[in-house]
């Protein structure tokens, strides 16, 4: 069966059309249906009589109403709660991580104070692979920071001295750069 076929066989008679044309397109129910299936709905138990609301003592609603409000009081108390136990311990983490920056940058600064003793001593060439880590340490910090708050102009203008110069004092030296990653 080919789909002209098929197109032909869906297709109405003129007088299969004319049949559905005479047919009501909606139907009024009678009036009194409507209170034959609700009377019927109460004599099976099906529907509840509008009058038990009305029954039930005014004590049983003042309670409901309090129960709601203790309710709803209850979780707006857990809520705080469970928020500001959150933010104690997020403030707590953030202190710490300020207090372990604060002694990696202490340590750093006494690490090349120490390089800066080493450079004034007998041998001024002994610090260059020391001040080479320094550098890149602080380079490497000056991104994490940058990252941490790129709209900031002082951490700006340092990565941008620190890219400008990066390398020229190995070459001003004279002595071979080497990058020392850790």
């Amino acid at each position: 069966m080919t789909r002209d076929d098929m197109e032909r066989d869906d297709e109405l008679t003129p007088e299969e059309q004319d049949a559905f044309a005479a047919l009501p397109r909606e139907r009024v129910p009678p009036a009194h249906l409507e209170d034959r299936v609700v009377d019927a709905l109460h004599g099976e138990g099906l529907l509840a009589n509008p009058t038990a609301l009305r029954t039930l003592p005014r004590w049983w609603m003042a309670v409901a109403a309090i129960g709601a409000v203790a309710f709803f009081s209850s979780g707006l108390a857990m809520g705080q709660w469970l928020g500001v136990r959150n933010t104690a311990v997020l403030g707590q983490d953030a202190v710490a991580r300020a207090m372990a920056v604060q002694a990696a940058g202490s340590e750093y600064v006494r690490a090349v104070a120490r390089l800066s003793e080493l450079a004034e001593g007998e041998d001024p060439g002994a610090a260059g692979p020391g001040l080479e880590a320094a550098q890149v340490a602080l380079h490497a910090a000056a991104l994490e920071l940058a990252l941490l708050s790129p709209d900031d102009p002082t951490i700006a203008m340092v990565l941008a001295v620190l890219e400008r110069y990066q390398g020229q004092g190995a070459e001003q030296q004279g002595s071979v750069r080497q990058t020392i990653w850790f």
